[in-house]
């Protein structure tokens, strides 16, 4: 009975092997039809995909360092957590320079930030809501200044991010400084043909209003972007738009400005010379390293990106400028031996095309935070499909509804994918990188048509 038990026993997971084989073996060879169609013979694919373990399902040309586009915030996301925890808050700091005399301070107010968000009400949906948000941060921030003893300033608001970074202003992406007011943004609602801004009033950017049906719009100037927006009255909308054009630093100055005098406090913008050193009044913190991560992750934020991203140039060397992001991602990546094999790291959002990673790399990368103690803020972060970010209403099929937690890329001629998908049978780790594309929807329809083989067809692991 034993020698019978035993053979019986073989002949199940013989047949179980088998199985798997062929719906395997079916999987590869539809992927590989699907990639060979005749549209796309001209789009550089490389593919990665792995169960949990690290067991390959599916690979097609995965070692090619290709353009990532958003996928580089996985690398950013991942060094952020890994180096300065997930409820690390970046902080600025006000201090007095001269004497406080009956509540005048006879000097300046000097802002030193670190890539700070403090004043800010991006992600509320209400538009109101958003308004009130950001004046009761206001009104907290006067509140602390009035409590210092500071009612009248005869003198100015200093913004000084010298101390942070080397960079006078960040030519790369402006709106990533030392300091952030509503992350350096205007919010753009139209109703009825009414413009309503945030905030308000409206400082530095300048909006043309045309009475005709569409959209908002920045008008660029010989090729070169600009902080013009045209405004479309004849349709209801909601847009906003980032600085391209000045220093973050002096769009916060205008804003708290502005604010203050509104609360009021006097700003009498007076040279006023004096020897008294600088005092620390008080400290602001931002919002923590996971809530810049959540929203690089589900809706794509660059600006969070490249905070971060600087940010741990800072931490790691002293200044945050590019260079030094760049080498702190690198020595963080290969301190956990996920260092990429080839490939360049360019900056934090993945707007530079100088980005280069292989589809291998990348599951790597996700297999190591999926067993990482951050691992839960990493992968909550992730979009959702059919229900979360910028992955919510790219695919038709109900079945991957709720069933792909990933990151997705876009560039002109970039489309990218990778993350996690529950499976029928277990989960898989996927990386779906595409360059030199012309038309994305069928890209996302060909990613759609890949994960549903794999639904279909990744085996329970063998026992």
């Amino acid at each position: 009975m034993n020698i019978l038990a035993y053979f019986l026993s073989c002949f199940l997971i013989l047949g179980i092997s088998s199985e798997c084989f062929g719906e395997m073996e079916g999987m590869k060879q539809k992927i590989e039809a699907l990639l060979a169609q005749k549209e796309f013979s001209h789009v550089q694919f490389g593919i990665s995909i792995t169960d949990a373990g690290g067991k390959k399902l599916f690979s097609f040309n995965e070692n090619a360092g290709l353009i990532p586009a958003s996928n580089q915030k996985l690398l950013v996301g991942a060094c952020g957590l890994l180096h300065f925890g997930p409820d690390y808050r970046f902080k600025t700091r006000l201090y007095k320079k001269g004497l406080i005399e009956n509540g005048i301070l006879r000097g300046n107010l000097v802002i030193r930030g670190t890539g700070a968000i403090e004043f800010t009400a991006r992600y509320t949906d209400d538009f109101d809501r958003k308004k009130e948000i950001l004046g009761e941060h206001l009104d907290e921030f006067t509140r602390r200044i009035k409590n210092a003893g500071i009612t009248r300033i005869e003198g100015n608001v200093v913004v000084d991010g010298s101390a942070w970074s080397d960079m006078a202003c960040n030519t790369e992406y402006p709106a990533a400084g030392s300091v952030t007011f509503n992350e350096n943004t205007v919010e753009i609602q139209v109703v009825h043909t009414k413009i309503t801004t945030i905030p308000e009033p409206l400082f530095h950017f300048e909006l043309l209003a045309q009475g005709k049906a569409g959209h908002q719009e920045k008008i660029p100037e010989n090729g070169k972007p600009t902080d013009k927006i045209l405004i479309n009255t004849a349709a209801d909308s909601t847009n906003y738009w980032r600085l391209d054009t000045i220093s973050a630093e002096d769009y916060y100055k205008k804003n708290i400005v502005h604010a203050l005098e509104q609360r009021g406090i006097k700003i009498t913008g007076n040279d006023v010379s004096n020897e008294a050193g600088e005092e620390l009044i008080f400290e602001l913190e931002g919002i923590p390293v996971s809530e810049y991560v959540y929203r690089m992750f589900t809706d794509s934020d660059n600006v969070r990106a490249e905070l971060l991203f600087l940010n741990l140039g800072y931490s790691l060397y002293g200044k945050a400028n590019y260079d030094n992001a760049r080498a702190a991602c690198k020595a963080l990546l290969k301190k956990n031996g996920i260092l990429p094999d080839n490939g360049s790291i360019a900056d934090g959002a993945g707007l530079s095309r100088e980005n280069r990673i292989s589809a291998q790399n990348l599951t790597r990368l996700l297999r190591f935070m999926n067993k990482n103690k951050n691992r839960e803020i990493f992968r909550n972060s992730l979009a959702v499909s059919g229900l979360t970010g910028t992955i919510k209403d790219k695919f038709d099929a109900q079945e991957l509804t709720g069933r792909i937690h990933a990151k997705s890329g876009t560039l002109d001629d970039a489309l990218t994918l990778s993350g996690f998908a529950q499976t029928e049978k277990g989960e898989a780790v996927f990386s779906f990188l595409a360059n030199q594309v012309d038309d994305r929807k069928k890209i996302w329809k060909l990613y759609e048509e890949i994960l549903l083989c794999l639904m279909k067809a990744h085996p329970h692991p063998v026992k």
